[in-house]
């Protein structure tokens, strides 16, 4: 289960390392991104005057810097389960997790979290 679990997550992180995925007009992360933040948004029961107020160049600056945060955080997470540092690696891909989870993938979130517990030391 844990050489699955790393696959999955290495095949994540090298979907990561093409061209349109840093592109922020056309990433999937993008899509990601502007529904998680839909969802804190709506909790914080932000208004879309507010989301003008913020305006379009630091709106397109915080889709590139969750896009570079998500990019090193699924890069981290294989590389850090194979180096065999688990008690920072799981975390990461928990958190990652559940973000997948509030907004769109909850089967693969799921998945991945239920196999977590494979990689807790007896």
């Amino acid at each position: 289960v844990r050489c699955l679990q790393v696959l999955v997550y290495t095949f994540l992180a090298l979907a990561r390392l093409n061209r349109d995925y840093h592109d922020v007009r056309k990433s999937a992360s993008t899509v990601f991104v502007v529904r998680l933040w839909d969802k804190i948004g709506r909790a914080l029961r932000l208004t879309s005057r507010s989301v003008d107020f913020i305006g379009d160049r630091a709106l397109l600056l915080t889709l590139r810097a969750c896009l570079l945060v998500f990019e090193v955080a699924g890069i981290l997470v294989p590389i850090l389960l194979i180096r065999g540092n688990v008690v920072l690696a799981l975390p990461i891909a928990w958190a990652f997790c559940m973000m997948l989870a509030w907004t769109s993938a909850f089967d693969l979130a799921a998945l991945l979290v239920a196999t977590m517990a494979f990689w807790v030391p007896p």
